[in-house]
């Protein structure tokens, strides 16, 4: 019955169709996806070291968006000089876990609350799609993103970051360049040991589109309400936001840094550690994606004086 219709899955023919680049892949995706993990997980502990009250789920979710940051800023003061490279990325994760084994933090896992169960179910019914799509795309399926792999290879062949002059593709002008985003995916690519940028691009579609589910989820739960969170993550299906994001664009994958970044510095309940980090994340958000950046940079301005016009005086 679902054979002939436009929604008809050949499950058989789309494997025959991954199997023939499984192998570059599948690889490249387990190690991308790793060396993201753990950065966000030494991240994340980092963050409750220097703020023991701080949400564990709060922690995670900056640790994933921490890490797009810190690619950003480690490609901008060492990139010139070229020192943005695998080992120096590998001695400071190997400082940074030295550092919290020699004085433990406990580690609370984060309560599934109604929320974040909505937003896990929107993260696993997203993979449906996405992780075949994945696996069956050694390039992201967008001819046009093909700029961002390019300025990618680029830091990797040569070993060094030019801020000013990395558009090795030629096709966008200097407004609509992404630097933050090219800086991460750059690092993801030297810390896992990822040698072609057109793989660390395309092996980023499957996690891109949780830091979106999820900073999301953290949106609406800073705003309205746990639920509202959950609800809104599922209401991502309703845009065309996963059909972009495939792409791995900045256009795109900007909203994780937006919804993460704005949730953070929104939060009633937000400590000064967590203001912090949202506020550095967005300044990330603009980095990659001028116009998402910027706007939410807007919104989060016009929210702190709105918020600070109404709060009661004594």
């Amino acid at each position: 019955r679902l054979q002939g219709p436009p929604w008809s899955i050949n499950f058989s023919a789309a494997f025959d169709g991954i199997k023939p680049v499984l192998g570059a892949t599948l690889f490249a995706a387990l190690k991308i996806w790793s060396f993201w993990a753990l950065v966000a997980a030494v991240g994340a502990v980092v963050q409750i070291k220097l703020d023991p009250e701080m949400d564990s789920f709060d922690a995670l979710l900056g640790g994933a968006a921490g890490a797009w940051m810190a690619a950003y800023i480690l490609g901008q003061t060492l990139g010139p000089i070229g020192l943005f490279r695998a080992p120096v990325i590998w001695i400071l994760l190997i400082a940074a876990s030295a550092w919290i084994l020699l004085t433990p933090t406990r580690f609370v896992m984060p309560h599934l609350t109604a929320g974040r169960a909505m937003a896990i179910l929107a993260f696993l019914l997203a993979m449906v799609g996405l992780i075949p799509l994945e696996l069956g795309s050694p390039a992201a399926p967008y001819m046009d993103v093909m700029s961002y792999p390019a300025s990618v290879q680029r830091i990797l062949s040569f070993g060094r970051y030019l801020p000013f002059d990395n558009d090795p593709y030629g096709c966008w002008g200097p407004q609509a360049q992404t630097p933050g985003l090219e800086l991460f995916l750059a690092m993801l690519a030297m810390g896992s040991r990822v040698k072609l940028g057109l793989l660390a691009h395309s092996a980023t579609i499957v996690p891109m589109a949780g830091l979106i589910i999820f900073g999301a989820y953290r949106l609406g739960a800073a705003t309205l309400g746990d639920a509202a969170g959950g609800i809104a993550a599922l209401m991502l299906f309703f845009t065309n936001t996963f059909r972009r994001a495939v792409g791995v664009r900045g256009t795109a994958v900007a909203f994780g840094l937006v919804g993460v970044g704005l949730a953070l510095v929104l939060d009633r309940r937000s400590r000064r550690t967590t203001f912090a980090l949202g506020c550095l994340i967005l300044g990330t958000a603009v980095a990659s994606h001028t116009i998402d950046g910027g706007f939410a940079i807007a919104v989060a301005s016009f929210a702190i004086l709105l918020r600070d016009f109404t709060r009661p005086r004594i």
